[in-house]
């Protein structure tokens, strides 16, 4: 009897220890989630990665791990990896007959087929595109037909509804769509989900936009304007600079000018202010970041304190026959615990070093930028005070010269063929300079502007093999010479790295001026090049510099390209009030 006595309080003991590292396990995934959130990538995927190991095989634990790591590969861009961890946590849950996993996993599948779709939108109407666009209907269709009926799944189906609202808009099919998204709404607004109620509002007058219906457009998104929203959340202000941005739209497409003034300014304004939410958020990050290792100390000090706490409950609740098992258990866990906290400790030592040394590598890269552009500059007014001189000075002195010849010759009772030999010599002199002059700071740049500037090098450079073109709807005002002149080097530099290296047959310059920001792109159909090696290896000296010059302006820079995919390049630069003209 005792012998039967001992066993089943061995059985307590084992099963409270197993629900103890179940509680441990869903606390560890949700700390995995909040780290994804935070894009905290390295770390997540770590943790994922060994919890897939570690997940008995075929088991729900395991297929939520694989989702995770799925949505982590996602979010990093890796499109073709997520979808091979989202498939692997779909066959699982096939098995296990889990009919709201399962809906999830449809939902991110649909998802990846979607997102590998959009990047074929221009070969929209191609086999591949098809094959992706169809897949993505499959498994969101899924969702709506065999898994309706699926308790607690309104949000699932009402985020059914909406991604195929963007299929059926992204191909044309505004009835369809509109059916969609009317539904997802419905949903919506009978759960407390306000960003992703919203969200679809948003999405219903962009489909009036895409339908030219601009008076529906303008009552759906003045309507989500006008909502007592928690602005708290960054979320919620991206919701509201949606609806800003498409009423700007509207107007200027109405030609209600003022108003789209307006909501430009409106638009502006709560750019700042999310912008400052998230130079907040990142610098409460950074604190974080360097506060780190006392509060992982803190953390296992918390942590073994309560394992400590509640292993003793459990060797209380034993009885005098298992206390040497008890008294034997706890030791090995305690020696077990100060050998991870020994670890772990170590392991925050290095991540503080590593920290330090990518802060450093930083600083380096900041200073090396600061000086490119400082030579930059250096060089520009240097070009800029040469043909300044040149034109300004010596030419001027040159024709002084040759107008002083030119009437000691009339004064002359004879012809003296020195004086006429002077003057030719002073005329080639005269045309050099001016060349010269005008190789150093263009001329129809000065008097024409920064348009001009880059219309005339398009046809300098454009031959039978490749043409260079500007596009430019808008009328570019002019802005300081100095700004402009800059700007005017950045495309020239753009230019022959297209001629010496893209293989390209044509390229064009676009220029778009919305008011604050002067928009330049620059796309080619050439050979292209893989933007991951490039990000990852020495980019070289001019790219380098160009970058330089663009960050010193205050803008941005962002190249796309793919090989034989040719190369498209966005730069975005800041019109400052007090260098317009």
């Amino acid at each position: 009897m005792l012998t039967n006595l001992l066993r089943i309080i061995l059985f307590y003991f084992i099963f409270c220890y197993i629900s103890y590292g179940q509680k441990t396990k869903d606390s560890l995934y949700i700390h995995t989630e909040q780290l994804t959130e935070l894009n905290r990538t390295e770390e997540a995927l770590k943790t994922s990665l060994q919890q897939i190991e570690q997940a008995p095989k075929n088991s729900s634990q395991k297929a939520k791990w694989l989702q995770l790591a799925g949505i982590i590969f996602k979010n990093n861009g890796e499109l073709d990896t997520s979808l091979k961890y989202f498939k692997k946590s779909y066959h699982i849950n096939i098995n296990l007959k889990d009919s709201l996993a399962l809906m999830l996993n449809h939902l991110y599948i649909g998802q990846i087929n979607y997102y590998k779709f959009n990047k074929l939108y221009d070969d929209r109407f191609s086999k591949e595109a098809i094959q992706l666009k169809d897949s993505a209907f499959f498994y969101y269709k899924k969702n709506i037909t065999t898994l309706k009926n699926t308790k607690n799944n309104s949000v699932y189906i009402a985020q059914t509804y909406n991604n195929l609202y963007l299929l059926e808009s992204d191909i044309g099919n505004y009835d369809k769509a509109e059916n969609y998204i009317t539904k997802a709404i419905n949903i919506y607004k009978t759960i407390n989900k306000p960003y992703l109620l919203n969200s679809s509002i948003n999405n219903q007058g962009l489909l009036y936009i895409y339908q030219k219906k601009y008076e529906e457009a303008e009552k759906v998104h003045l309507n989500v304007l006008r909502k007592k929203l928690d602005t708290s959340q960054q979320r919620i202000l991206g919701v509201k600079l949606t609806a800003i941005g498409n009423l700007q739209y509207i107007y200027q497409q109405t030609q209600q000018y003022k108003k789209a003034l307006e909501y430009s300014i409106k638009y502006n304004e709560l750019s700042e202010q999310i912008a400052d939410k998230q130079k907040a958020t990142e610098i409460r990050r950074i604190e974080a970041k360097h506060n780190v290792a006392t509060a992982r100390k803190e953390e296992q000090l918390n942590t073994l304190k309560e394992k400590e706490a509640k292993e003793r409950i459990y060797l209380w609740s034993g009885v005098g026959g298992i206390a040497a098992l008890g008294i034997i258990l706890f030791g090995s866990i305690l020696y077990r615990n100060s050998k991870l906290k020994e670890k772990n400790l170590s392991l925050s030592l290095i991540q503080q070093e590593l920290n330090k040394q990518q802060e450093l590598k930083q600083l380096q890269i900041q200073n090396q930028s600061k000086v490119l552009s400082a030579t930059l500059d250096g060089r520009e007014k240097e070009r800029k005070d040469i043909a300044q001189t040149l034109h300004d000075s010596v030419s001027a002195l040159l024709s002084s010269v040759s107008m002083h010849i030119q009437v000691a010759k009339k004064k002359a009772t004879t012809e003296i063929e020195e004086l006429d030999k002077s003057q030719r010599i002073l005329g080639e002199a005269s045309d050099k300079v001016r060349d010269l002059s005008h190789q150093l700071l263009s001329a129809i740049l000065v008097k024409f502007g920064l348009a001009y500037a880059i219309d005339d090098m398009c046809d300098k450079y454009s031959n039978s093999d490749l043409i260079f073109e500007l596009e430019c709807d808008e009328v570019i005002p002019r802005f300081d010479v100095d700004l402009e002149v800059t700007l005017k080097n950045i495309v020239e530099e753009f230019i022959n790295n297209i001629i010496k290296h893209s293989k390209a047959s044509k390229a064009t310059v676009s220029l778009d001026y919305q008011g604050e920001n002067l928009d330049i792109v620059i796309i080619d159909n050439g050979i292209g090049f893989n933007t991951d090696i490039i990000s990852t290896k020495s980019s070289g000296v001019g790219l380098n510099q160009i970058k330089a010059r663009i960050e010193s302006l205050g803008g941005t820079i962002g190249i796309k390209s793919e090989p034989n995919k040719g190369t498209s390049i966005h730069i975005s630069v800041p019109i400052p009030l007090n260098v317009k003209k």
